[in-house]
């Protein structure tokens, strides 16, 4: 028999991620993410990089994509998002927001002016909240040799108004969101710096439908059962792995919650690597146990103690005399 609500679930795969921006060094070395005014491809399979190029070219302001599903909370994912060193620790919806505190998820109260939360300006940098409103877009690219969904991370406000003001308008004059091609864009828009007052340029997402509105009747859906696809399968679970392209990894505070997860500085701790040390684990085994407890969210001590229940008592070898280890030497066993 199946099992009930999971042997009944499909999705697509994922295939990577699109960037808007890139890590570069300062003059000290240290880290930070540079905005960029293109699309940055970055797949899991980097054999698609030439393909997306020919289709778009190096550095491309515009792509066609596709969307895997109606529901704009797969496809557009929308929330006050927080990031610690270990990857997210806060996310809420201007009104009520999970957190990690004391080593487990809580309900708190969230506000959408990240500024006026403690927890959020504790966590963040040169006086700004460690907190963004943070939109995660999944689509397809429809003109690459794959159905997978590729993901974009934008914590930009314009983009965010921009792509659900797309979604809506598409709705409602193509009467569906999924599988209907449609344009991408990174539109360029004149504002102020607000720290020098001098006008400078941002680029921000937006959506094209492709068609004028006579021609509306020409926009269809890509496939034939475009309906039945997108009410069976879902798009792949949002990455929430710390956006290293719009946040600064090197520039954000230590978590300062005493459990939050951690996992980041496991594998670097010196008390674990004498544990590793100490109980002749092969390489591959101290690799496999570290991924675990980086997927699962160990705490130090958790880690430790797998470690030790796992770790083989050494035998004492046997008293040999000198004659056999010479007739031994030199085999391979």
């Amino acid at each position: 028999m199946p099992i009930a609500g999971l042997s009944d679930r499909r999705r697509f795969s994922r295939g990577g991620k699109i960037r808007l921006g890139e890590k570069r060094e300062n003059a000290k070395g240290k880290e930070y993410p540079a905005k960029i005014d293109y699309f940055k491809f970055d797949p899991d399979d980097e054999s698609l990089i030439p393909k997306f190029h020919a289709l778009f070219g190096d550095a491309p302001k515009e792509i066609t994509i596709a969307f895997p599903s109606e529901d704009v909370e797969d496809i557009a994912p929308q929330y006050m998002k927080c990031y610690g060193k270990s990857g997210l620790i806060c996310k809420g919806d201007g009104r009520r927001a999970n957190r990690w505190t004391d080593g487990q998820m809580v309900e708190v109260e969230c506000t959408p002016d990240a500024a006026s939360c403690d927890f959020a300006m504790e966590r963040g940098q040169f006086g700004k909240p460690g907190c963004k409103p943070t939109m995660n877009l999944q689509f397809f690219i429809p003109d690459l040799p794959c159905m997978y969904t590729f993901q974009i991370d934008t914590s930009s406000n314009n983009s965010i108004v921009a792509i659900n003001s797309g979604i809506d308008i598409l709705r409602r004059v193509a009467g569906r969101i999924s599988f209907v091609p449609i344009q991408l864009r990174l539109v360029p828009r004149e504002t102020t710096n607000p720290d020098d007052g001098k006008k400078i340029t941002i680029y921000h997402l937006d959506l094209r439908i492709p068609v004028g509105l006579r021609d509306i009747n020409q926009l269809q859906p890509l496939i034939a059962n475009a309906a039945q696809a997108a009410a069976l399968l879902e798009a792949p679970p949002v990455s929430e792995a710390t956006p290293d392209d719009i946040v600064p990894l090197s520039q954000l505070a230590p978590d300062l919650t005493p459990s939050a997860p951690a996992q980041a500085s496991l594998a670097e701790d010196p008390d674990i690597d004498a544990a590793f040390e100490a109980s002749g684990f092969t390489p591959r085994k101290r690799d496999a146990m570290l991924a675990s407890a980086e997927k699962d969210g160990w705490t130090k001590k958790q880690l430790l103690d797998a470690i030790g229940a796992s770790a083989k008592p050494k035998s004492k070898p046997e008293p040999v005399e000198a004659t056999a280890v010479a007739a031994d030497d030199g085999l391979n066993f």
